[in-house]
């Protein structure tokens, strides 16, 4: 790869990338005046293939309009918006040093916490540029009412002489906001969000405050506080707010005093909670003065230098090999805007340039994989026991590209070892304590009695090259897996129509940004609303459990005790009512006739179950009613010309629920007449 040159970009000359996400990329940059003044800072814009996109235009605009109005000291200042040839950009305040989220990592690397006294300074740091925020007026002394709404480490910037800033305020809502916001779109990362931000409700500055006390918390507890294996289970884990215990187990040297500020900071009721940061702020000073304890930004700055020397002194290096460019490219820099975006006296290292293959590409057991047919059509994001079970069964043409973790696309022969994968990873760990033949009519029986029996551990499902898994944990189905294409989250959701294949592709192309979670990239595209995406993730693993129900017969396994790794998305609905589903919307109606086709005329005996009531089923209305009235003894025949007659009611309706009877064992068919 050639190596960087300094080009023009417009009145700037930006040096070297320090970053691109699936949205913007930010340029370390220099800005030149007269009598040899230079000026440092730091250039975000635009991607160019999203520089025709309206929304993320306004978003953009917004986010410079919005930061220009705070001059503050713990606020990333912005300096300059405009555009060149259509690309636009922010030019803001260089911050020398890292943000929070690099500095957990590499304190987790060192296995060292963030001393407490410094974590709280962080904090009451990021209090007073939030303050600043939500009390900043216009020009003429009105409220802009701002909300950052994606406090998160990621967006707090630490320089290396100590001094904190919180920045990127690209999705922050303000009163006078140009782009809409919708009421329920759901702004910033999953695990630093407030519980009325994950259930759609309206918003104010509290949800920054209650995303500080997140920062707090991990900061002390070098631990993540909502982090589930799915977005959804993220979600959820904020939804309920169940933080006492997280809070309690925190390690000795936390206070009870400082607790206390913590339990406060992330109480689920926002009227619970401090009302303003500046609340916050006092009570974390407060704490610090009665334990006698005194923080200033330059113990900070060497906490700093001391994590990061390695990386403070290549830098200076780095700098100081790129001065030297600059110096002799002075004499012939413009003072006017280049001719067009991307032409420079260097070689241009865009988002849009092309990049060789690499050919140490690797990948491990919690990779995100992705795969783009020969049509462009992309499958993904997903698991490498995913990626597994559809090359089993389907293959992996050479022509075919992969992307791992988020990487650029490559052909699938250009990653050694990917397409013997199957031969690598899928042998079973061990014999099943159980396993056995199916057919249509014996899988509800099945799943009953591994659901009534309260069950945990895996259970694989084989139909040709059809394959699923559910996990079950006490009876209930945890998770459900499958090697089928078309079931995976992105494919469920165009098929469903929530998004179109457009919006799709949109949300994979960033997934870098996100982990390779698309969940969390659909959200801050703002594709889906928080609601959606509850009932989609959890739609979608309902389906492929579904699904099992229109096979004709098939085999199974059941692994006792196994747990997934992978993923884990609480169903909505417990197992019997997901029964009852499978019954009535997945099976034929002939093939429910069919299970009783020569025993019409034995008598149906009702039973006392002793281990589930039929509420579990979630009866539907019409159901019920039939439900009620079957009588105890009566052959099937005369059972169906008699509740036929109830009004409303079908065969069809009859047949189900005298089937999900026997199947689950509230009933029984008579083999000898007259024994009652």
């Amino acid at each position: 790869m050639a190596k960087f040159q300094p080009h023009e970009f417009g009145k700037y000359l930006l040096l070297d990338r320090i970053g691109v996400g699936g949205m913007a990329e930010i340029w370390r940059a220099r800005q030149f005046g007269a009598a040899g003044f230079q000026k440092q800072l730091v250039i975000k814009k635009i991607l160019q293939h999203l520089a025709d996109n309206d929304e993320f235009v306004r978003m953009f605009i917004d986010e410079a309009k919005i930061a220009v109005s705070l001059q503050h000291a713990n606020v990333v200042q912005i300096f300059d918006l405009g555009a060149v040839h259509r690309e636009y950009f922010i030019a803001m305040e260089y911050v020398l040093g890292k943000d929070l989220l690099n500095l957990l990592i590499r304190c987790t690397h060192l296995r060292i916490r963030v001393p407490q006294k410094l974590a709280i300074f962080i904090i009451c740091e990021t209090l007073k540029g939030l303050e600043a925020a939500h009390n900043a007026v216009d020009s003429r002394g009105n409220p802009l009412n701002i909300i950052h709404r994606d406090v998160s480490p990621s967006n707090v910037l630490i320089s290396y002489e100590g001094e904190t800033k919180i920045g990127d305020f690209g999705v922050a809502k303000a009163s006078r906001r140009e782009a809409n916001t919708r009421s329920g779109a759901m702004k910033g990362k999953l695990g630093y969000m407030s519980p009325e931000q994950v259930t759609g409700q309206e918003i104010d500055h509290r949800a920054d405050l209650f995303s500080a006390g997140i920062m707090l918390y991990e900061m002390l507890a070098m631990n993540r506080l909502f982090h589930g294996k799915t977005e959804l289970e993220t979600l959820m884990l904020i939804r309920d707010c169940k933080t006492g215990e997280a809070i309690d187990t925190l390690p000795e040297g936390v206070g009870d005093e400082l607790l206390e500020v913590l339990k406060k900071a992330l109480a689920r009721d926002r009227e619970e909670r401090y009302q303003t940061a500046t609340e916050f702020l006092d009570a974390l000073l407060d704490h610090l003065f009665n334990e006698k304890v005194r923080v200033t930004t330059q113990d900070m700055g060497r906490f700093m230098k001391s994590v990061f020397a390695k990386e403070i002194d290549e830098e200076a290096a780095r700098h100081e090999k790129t001065d030297e460019v600059v110096e002799q490219m002075l004499p012939g820099l413009s003072q006017e805007q280049s001719p067009a975006p991307g032409i420079a006296r260097g070689p241009w290292i865009g988002s849009q340039a092309p990049q060789p293959v690499p050919s140490d590409i690797s990948w491990a057991d919690d990779s995100r994989f992705r795969i783009r047919d020969r049509d462009g059509v992309i499958y993904g994001p997903m698991g490498l026991r995913t990626l597994v079970e559809i090359v089993d069964r389907d293959g992996l043409q050479v022509a075919e590209e992969v992307s791992v973790d988020g990487s650029r696309w490559v052909k699938a022969g250009a990653l050694p070892g990917l397409l013997e994968a199957p031969e690598e990873h899928t042998g079973q760990r061990a014999a099943p304590d159980f396993a056995g033949d199916f057919t249509k009519a014996e899988l509800a029986r099945l799943l009953y009695r591994y659901a009534a029996m309260k069950a945990t551990g895996r259970m694989h499902f084989e139909n040709g090259t059809k394959r699923k898994e559910i996990f079950w944990r006490r009876g209930r189905p945890e998770y459900v897996t499958s090697n089928l294409r078309n079931e995976l989250l992105g494919e469920y959701l165009v098929e469903r129509r929530h998004i179109s294949r457009a919006k799709l592709n949109e949300a994979l192309a960033s997934l870098s940004d996100f982990g390779g979670r698309l969940g969390d990239a659909l959200l801050h595209l703002k594709l889906l609303t928080p609601h959606d995406l509850f009932s989609a993730l959890s739609s979608q693993v309902k389906a492929k459990l579904l699904e099992i129900f229109s096979w004709s017969e098939g085999r199974y396994a059941f692994f006792r005790g196994e747990h997934t790794t992978a993923q884990i998305v609480p169903l909505e609905l417990g197992a019997f009512a997901l029964i009852n589903e499978g019954v009535c919307r997945r099976m034929a109606l002939d093939d429910v006739r069919a299970h009783f086709d020569g025993r019409e005329h034995m008598p149906l005996r009702r039973l006392d179950h002793k281990l589930i009531t039929e509420e579990l089923l979630q009866l539907s209305t019409k159901q019920a009613r039939i439900w009620n009235a079957v009588a105890h003894g009566v052959p099937i025949v005369e059972q169906l010309g008699r509740l036929c007659s109830i009004p409303g009611v079908g065969e069809g309706d009859v047949y189900q629920v005298l089937f999900l009877m026997e199947r689950l064992e509230f009933a029984t068919l008579d083999e000898q007449p007259g024994l009652n």
